[in-house]
C-alpha cells in the first residue's frame, strides 16, 4: 500500500507516532535538519503558527484531528481548523472495555481532570501557549513573565424563564456540574452533555428545588411551542429556553446513560394548584430500544404515582406510532389511554390532550404549565 500527495518542507516529522509514544513522560524533543518550524511537533500538535508555511492566516489556529470515539486517534480521517486561541487536543476513555480517542480543538487554557488527556492538556493557573516538552503545562510559565489570571464567571441575579448565564470557558456536563461548581442561581446556563468537544446546549437549571442541580428537559407553560411532531424533533430537540422546549431525546439519554438519575416532574393547573412527584431512578435506552423508559421508585411528592406504570415503554411519536398520532405527539405511551397515567406532550389547553396526570388533569383544558427535570443521585 503506498500513500500519495503532497507535504510541505516545514513538516517537523513525517513518522506518526504510536498512543503509547503520547503518554511517555520521557518524550525526547525530535531533531531534524528542519529549522523554519517553530512550533510543529508530531507528538503535541502544538503547530500554532502553521509550521511557518508561507500565507498561513494570522487568525487562524492550528489544524487538529477532529474524530469522536476513534479506537486508533492516529487514523482519525478528519481533520478541523482550530481558532487562533485553541490547540489541538486528544482524550481517552473506555467505552465498552476498549480504549476509544475522540480529537478535536480545546482552548489553550483548559484543563480538566476527569477525562483522560493523551495531549493537548492546559494548566488553567499556567501559561497561555503550548508547550512542547511539558506535556501537562505545568511548568510552561516558569521562565515567563506572563502573568494569566482565571476571570471566575459573573455572578447574576436572572429570572428563571428569561436570563441567560454564560460560563465562559468552564465547561459543564449538567446542571448538576455547574450547582456544585458554585453556580447556585436558578437560569439558562450552557451544558455539554458529550463533553466539550461536543455541541453544547442551552438548557434551563433548576438551582431552587432540593438538592439544587436540575436539569429542565421539558417545559410548557403558554403553548407557544408545537409538541405534536416526528421522531427526530424529539431526538434533536426543538423550542428554546426562553419559551417552550423538549430538550431532545439524545440528549436525555446521554444525561442518563450512567443509570445513577433521577426525574422530578410537576403540573400546576389554571385554578393554581401544583403537583410534584419525585422518582429516585430514571433513565431512557439508545434508538436501539426505542428509547425504552425505565422508572423505579421510590416515589416523594403529592401528586399520584401512577407514571410507574409506564416503565418499560418505548417513546413513540406521531410518524411511528400511531397511537401518538392519536394524541398528537411524543411519549412513552401505554394503550389504551387509560394507562397513560402521566402525558406532558399533548394539545396545550386542548380537550383532545388525554389525560395529562391520571386522577389529576384528565384533559389539557385545566393544564396551565409543565416540567421535567432530571438530576444526579449522588
Amino acid at each position: 500500500m503506498y500513500h500519495t500527495g503532497c507535504y510541505s518542507q516545514s513538516v517537523c516529522n513525517l513518522r506518526r507516532r504510536s498512543v503509547e509514544d503520547f503518554s511517555n513522560q520521557n518524550i525526547t524533543i525530535a531533531t531534524s535538519n528542519i529549522t523554519r518550524c517553530v512550533e510543529c511537533c508530531s507528538y503535541d500538535a502544538c503547530n500554532v503558527i502553521g509550521c511557518g508555511s508561507p500565507g498561513y492566516p494570522d487568525n487562524r489556529g492550528p489544524l487538529c484531528f477532529s474524530c469522536n470515539q476513534e479506537l486508533n486517534p492516529l487514523l482519525c480521517p478528519s481533520v478541523r481548523v482550530c481558532n487562533k486561541d485553541q490547540v489541538c487536543k486528544i482524550e481517552e476513555r473506555i467505552e465498552f472495555d476498549e480504549r476509544v480517542f475522540t480529537s478535536g480543538c480545546v482552548n489553550n487554557q483548559t484543563c480538566r481532570t476527569s477525562v483522560v488527556d493523551v495531549f493537548g492538556k492546559r494548566s488553567l493557573a499556567g501559561c497561555p501557549k503550548c508547550c512542547s516538552t511539558d506535556l501537562c503545562n505545568d511548568a510552561c510559565g516558569v521562565s515567563s513573565n506572563f502573568n494569566f489570571q482565571v476571570t471566575p464567571p459573573p455572578t447574576f441575579t436572572p429570572d428563571i424563564t428569561e436570563s441567560t448565564n454564560t460560563t465562559g470557558d468552564y465547561w459543564y456536563t449538567d446542571c448538576y456540574e455547574a450547582y456544585h461548581s458554585g453556580h447556585t442561581v436558578s437560569g439558562v446556563y450552557t451544558i455539554y452533555p458529550w463533553g466539550r468537544l461536543g455541541k453544547s446546549l442551552q438548557v434551563l437549571c433548576d438551582m431552587d428545588i432540593p438538592p439544587g442541580g436540575w436539569t429542565v428537559f421539558q417545559k410548557r407553560f403558554d403553548g407557544s411551542v408545537i409538541f405534536d411532531r416526528h421522531w427526530d424533533d424529539y431526538k434533536n430537540g426543538f423550542g428554546t429556553v426562553k419559551s417552550e422546549y423538549w430538550l431532545g431525546n439524545e440528549a436525555i439519554y446521554e444525561l442518563t446513560r450512567s443509570e445513577q438519575t433521577r426525574l422530578h416532574v410537576s403540573l400546576t393547573l389554571k385554578n393554581g394548584t401544583e403537583y410534584n412527584l419525585l422518582y429516585n431512578y430514571f433513565y431512557i435506552g439508545n434508538e436501539t430500544t426505542r428509547l425504552r423508559l425505565y422508572l423505579l421508585g421510590p416515589v416523594l411528592g403529592n401528586g399520584v404515582q401512577g407514571f410507574l406504570r409506564q416503565s418499560g415503554e418505548i417513546f413513540a411519536t406521531p410518524d411511528t406510532s400511531s397511537l401518538a398520532k392519536t394524541n398528537n405527539g411524543g411519549w412513552w405511551f401505554s394503550p389504551p389511554y387509560y394507562h397513560n397515567m402521566l402525558y406532558f406532550n399533548g394539545d396545550y389547553g386542548m380537550p383532545t390532550w388525554i389525560y395529562p396526570w391520571y386522577g389529576l388533569a384528565d384533559t389539557g383544558e385545566t393544564v396551565l404549565k409543565t416540567k421535567m427535570m432530571l438530576n444526579r443521585r449522588h
